[in-house]
């Protein structure tokens, strides 16, 4: 669930929502791929939401890889190879992960 655009190319209109942890219903606006990640993983583009949520399984799916978290860090890593896809430090109890340059 994305809600910066510049995190999300190809967006493809689309409909429906997605329900919150409060009960609030917030509306998907389109359907696009994440630019975190070499391979292709699509994501909601909600715009409205607050923040950039992934779904780790769905991740580890879509990409074919294995994550590891430490303290203070995590990746995401190739089953295949070993190589780390995305890396993220830990701040305010949240894993952020770097954006792609």
């Amino acid at each position: 669930m994305i809600s910066d655009k510049s995190l999300i190319s190809g967006v493809k209109a689309a409909s429906g929502s997605v329900m919150i942890a409060n009960g609030a219903r917030i509306p998907i606006e389109g359907v696009g791929n994440l630019k975190l990640f070499e391979k292709s993983s699509p994501a909601f583009y909600l715009p409205q939401f607050t923040s950039n949520l992934i779904s780790v399984k769905k991740a580890t799916v879509d990409l074919d890889c294995q994550v590891v978290f430490r303290p203070n860090e995590v990746d995401f890593q190739d089953l295949k190879t070993g190589r780390v896809i995305v890396r993220g430090d830990s701040k305010n109890q949240l894993y952020h992960l770097q954006t792609a340059k």
